[in-house]
């Protein structure tokens, strides 16, 4: 029987439906969805009498429509509750009776309203009443235009035939909305709304959102959504729902992406500049914007940092609004400008040396050991290092540490004992003077620096500083 009227419905995709065993199992999915319309075949063995009263325990407008095999059957009468007969059942009467009670679902909500507030770029009311919703985030990614209120009312008169639009805030180039669920038409996808959002914002346009959102979640939701928006970065020209960013395609681990890096250096090096743009864009289009983590970013940000400064004694300004635009400045910065090594004999041993630091900078070695394996004085080494560099080998091995053991104190949860380890410290003491020495914090206390999110946001550049 259910299964037939599943089948009546022209888009089953509009309904939320759970489909539970006729007991007290059915109330608790009931309670635990905020269910609109209960459907209950009254033929079943137990008294369905119970399960209403259940059900009238809870205080959100909600409709029953109880199925059973005669007319006449004695039943409470309440004005949430419709009768049917399984001998009159037809396609034609059954999106009838739906759509009367979507109708008086509806009219029953608009006198229970609350309040709810978003805080992002100030603090912003809105007023829902029991329903699920969808939440919308938008971005721009246009330099010289703005997402402003006429832009979104546009919107929200174009995509009327389809859903009800409802803006809660915009500013410069983000926009949040959300929409009733009991108001999305059948003709709604989200494939559609993405192509009106495109044509009507340009291509260059982001967009995330999460669907069927029960009201009293929606408060949390919402700032869980705020709390999300640096992920549009990674989604430019394309929509996405929040539990494909959340659960990522592919998630590296960090010893791929230093292999890519590593990859990356050696052409850098090697002066073989196709080569290393190849591998760049690779890792930009694929490893960095199918993960949807901001971790794998700021892991090949930081060793971009590193050798950029240790090549021009400058540092990259990573304020750019999406892994397009930032992939397309590196590709045209200093970094793919071949290098002047004072000589062809200073370049085959400066390379070899600088690749050795990064392969293992996680171990114990320092500059006996790089000399040793590259079969040179230390004293040659380190000088033909610094005239190339201005900083000694022991400057950069420190750096490298350093600054690996802030990305992981602030991106992972591994212990401290754990991260001194890994980068290359013995003693666990002995990293923690040297951490406090190099950052003013103690490994802990700099740890403790993400909780603030909004504050850690403002000083993470300075943080990663080298």
């Amino acid at each position: 029987m259910l299964k037939n009227m599943y089948e009546m419905l022209e888009d089953p995709s509009l309904f939320r439906i759970h489909m539970v065993p006729f007991s007290m199992d059915a109330v608790d999915v009931f309670c635990e969805t905020h269910s609109d319309i209960v459907i209950v075949d009254t033929s079943l063995f137990l008294p369905f009498e119970d399960i209403l009263d259940q059900m009238d325990q809870y205080n959100w407008p909600f409709h029953v429509l109880l199925i059973c095999d005669e007319a006449d059957l004695d039943y409470p009468r309440k004005d949430n509750l419709f009768l049917l007969d399984k001998g009159t059942l037809s396609k034609e009467l059954f999106h009838e009776i739906i759509d009367h009670i979507r109708q008086r679902h509806w009219s029953s909500l608009q006198n229970r309203n609350t309040k709810i507030t978003v805080t992002w770029n100030g603090t912003h009311s809105v007023m829902i009443h029991p329903d699920s919703y969808h939440v919308l985030v938008i971005r721009i990614f246009h330099e010289m235009d703005v997402l402003d209120r006429t832009s979104c009312q546009t919107l929200i008169a174009k995509a009327t035939p389809f859903c009800n639009l409802h803006l809660i805030h915009t500013s410069d180039s983000i926009a949040i909305f959300y929409m009733n669920r009991s108001q999305i038409k059948k003709e709604f996808s989200y494939a559609k709304l993405s192509s009106l959002i495109f044509q009507i914002l340009g291509q260059k346009t982001a967009l995330f959102y999460k669907e069927n959102i029960p009201w009293k979640n929606l408060q949390s939701t919402l700032e869980e959504m705020v709390d999300r928006i640096p992920l549009l970065y990674f989604i430019l020209g394309d929509t996405k729902s929040l539990q494909t960013l959340q659960h990522p395609v592919i998630s590296p681990a960090r010893n791929d992406l230093k292999k890519q890096f590593l990859l990356l250096l050696s052409d850098l090096l090697d002066l073989d500049i196709e080569s290393a743009k190849h591998i760049l864009q690779d890792m930009y289009m694929h490893t960095i914007k199918e993960s949807y983590d901001r971790s794998v970013l700021e892991y090949i940000r930081m060793h971009l940092q590193i050798v950029y400064s240790l090549f021009f004694k400058e540092s990259i300004d990573f304020g750019f609004p999406s892994v397009e635009e930032e992939l397309a400045w590196l590709l045209e910065s200093k970094l793919f400008v071949p290098g002047a090594y004072r000589s062809s004999s200073q370049q085959d041993k400066i390379k070899p040396c600088i690749l050795t630091l990064y392969k293992e900078y996680h171990t114990t070695i320092s500059l006996d050991g790089i000399a040793n394996k590259l079969g040179l004085s230390k004293v040659y080494l380190n000088r033909i290092f610094k005239s190339q560099f201005h900083q000694t080998i022991a400057e950069s091995l420190h750096i490298l540490r350093m600054q690996e053991a802030k990305y992981l104190l602030l991106f992972t949860n591994e212990k401290v004992y754990n991260i001194a380890s890994s980068v290359g410290f013995r003693d666990t003491g002995y990293f923690i003077k040297t951490f406090r020495k190099a950052t003013g914090f103690s490994a802990l206390e700099f740890r403790l620096l993400r909780e603030d999110k909004e504050d850690f946001q403002k000083k993470y550049v300075g943080l990663m500083e080298i």
